[in-house]
């Protein structure tokens, strides 16, 4: 089996909290003939009031801890920020190798659009198991199947804005594991930023040879990056790349803010 084609991102009740004592609060009626003795005030016992100085640091000490709990709060509010978004990112997409099927190289986002079958914003929702595909002849030269095939994973990309292409609502997209197992890191990593999508039909790509083949058949609807640039990530004031951040093309998008990023995608898709 050949595997030029198969590169790419291929209650309990409650206790009675009281102190033992039961009170019935009356809302109004008859009370019969029972009397109920006014309650009691009691003087307050100022005697054992803090001293001045004391309450005051206490007072001061509170007002002071307010930005940070404002912050704290907020924070939790919030949600992680851009760097831990990134961090997650950035560990998922390391456990990949993002080659791209045709294994191209562009220079720019318009040679990039241009190639690309399916443009789209969206963001991953879900990794799930996908094919195996197997070395028979390896596999008879005492070469463990583990190492023999190659294994994908399938990622489920929910589509927010398409550009190019008619992707639907969402895309299933193939990754290639180096290992079967790293799975479930995948899945304890699912990155949860946006991005600008640029993908490659892989049943059209191999329909192109063969429009009758097996392969072509068995992979219809399903989506390859590009190349190992097709991915740009969304962290608000930056674009993140998957890719080698040397290539010149990348260095540039990487200094650009998103919203700039997907200007310049939409424009390159239109010409």
């Amino acid at each position: 089996c050949s595997r030029d084609w198969s590169s790419d991102v291929c209650s309990s009740d409650l206790g009675n909290l009281h102190d033992g004592r039961r009170h019935r609060f009356h809302r109004g009626g008859d009370l019969g003939s029972r009397q109920v003795a006014p309650e009691r005030v009691l003087p307050v016992n100022t005697s054992r009031r803090l001293p001045f100085f004391v309450r005051a640091v206490l007072v001061a000490a509170a007002i002071l801890a307010l930005p940070l709990a404002g912050s704290v709060l907020y924070s939790t509010l919030s949600g992680p920020g851009v760097g831990a978004l990134q961090e997650r990112s950035d560990r998922f997409w390391s456990l990949l190798a993002v080659n791209g099927s045709p294994r191209s190289h562009f220079n720019s986002v318009e040679e990039m659009a241009t190639a690309a079958d399916v443009i789209a914003v969206g963001r991953i929702t879900q990794v799930s198991a996908g094919r195996e595909v197997r070395d028979l002849g390896a596999e008879a030269l005492g070469k463990p199947r583990e190492e023999a095939s190659v294994f994908f994973a399938d990622a489920t990309v929910l589509v927010e804005e398409p550009i190019k292409g008619a992707p639907g609502t969402s895309i299933r997209l193939q990754l290639l594991l180096p290992t079967p197992h790293i799975l479930g890191a995948l899945q304890a990593n699912l990155p949860t930023e946006r991005g600008i999508y640029f993908l490659t039909d892989m049943g059209g790509y191999f329909a192109k040879e063969d429009p009758r083949s097996a392969l072509s058949m068995t992979l219809a609807g399903t989506y390859d990056f590009v190349s190992p640039q097709g991915l740009l990530r969304d962290f608000g004031d930056r674009v993140g790349v998957t890719a080698d951040e040397s290539d010149s093309f990348l260095v540039d998008e990487s200094r650009m803010s998103f919203s700039a990023a997907l200007a310049d995608t939409k424009r390159a898709s239109s010409e």
